[in-house]
């Protein structure tokens, strides 16, 4: 029998999250490409990442192989990253 899971935490409000306050905003995707990327069957996220200083990619996350032929390489001039993963799920 599956062991219950503590979900006292919905009982609270979220804590404030600090993020980076010097956040350059021409390292967000536009709301098209997004849009075009996760429309490809097998895609479950698209983010920017800082992989070094002055150097961003972009992460695309899949869940099936065959997403891998109509991801291109670079999107809005930046490297594309293919992770792997399991279907999100939300309960």
């Amino acid at each position: 029998m599956p062991q219950k899971k503590d979900l006292g935490f919905l009982n609270v409000p979220p804590a404030p999250v600090q993020g980076n306050q010097n956040t350059d905003q021409s390292k967000r995707l536009s709301d098209e490409t997004v849009s075009r990327l996760m429309a490809i069957p097998g895609v479950d996220g698209v983010w920017v990442e800082s992989v070094a200083r002055n150097i961003d990619e972009v992460v695309v996350y899949i869940t099936n192989s065959t997403a891998l032929s109509r991801i291109p390489a670079v999107v809005e001039n930046m490297p594309v990253r293919i992770q792997r993963g399991e279907p999100i799920r939300a309960y």
